[in-house]
């Protein structure tokens, strides 16, 4: 028996990832940030705990990836990135990081809204918060 996928995503689909993408207000530095989160999750399927703890050593632009370090089972893994989350990620870099990063920062590339003195990451709690919130 052989089974019939639908690999593309509908006219309806596409509508409704638009409406999900636009929610954010990206006049604002939070709105950057949430953009960059959303574009990352949906180009790359990424899981919230790997986003986390992405660094900015983690982007390999010239072959268009995403390094996971430590993914599921701790095994390192590579994931396709798009062009637009890559623009929005280089938002996030140059307007917004820049601001919030402190010396406990670090190289990752999403840093937490609270800045406890032992970490500086973005929580997978919140990640996950921000993906069902939308």
């Amino acid at each position: 028996m052989i089974l019939k996928v639908n690999i593309l995503a509908s006219r309806e689909d596409l509508v409704h990832l638009d409406a999900i993408l636009a929610v954010s207000d990206t006049t604002q530095p939070f709105g950057i940030r949430k953009r960059a989160i959303l574009e990352t999750f949906y180009s790359s399927a990424i899981r919230a705990s790997e986003l986390s703890t992405v660094s900015l050593h983690d982007i390999d632009r010239d072959r268009k990836l995403l390094v996971i370090g430590h993914g599921k089972g701790d095994k390192p893994r590579w994931s396709p990135i798009s062009t637009t989350a890559f623009a929005w990620i280089d938002r996030r870099i140059n307007e917004v990081r820049p601001a919030n990063a402190r010396s406990i920062s670090g190289s990752y590339l999403f840093l937490g809204q609270r800045k406890p003195a032992n970490d500086a990451t973005l929580p997978p709690c919140h990640t996950r918060s921000l993906a069902k919130n939308v």
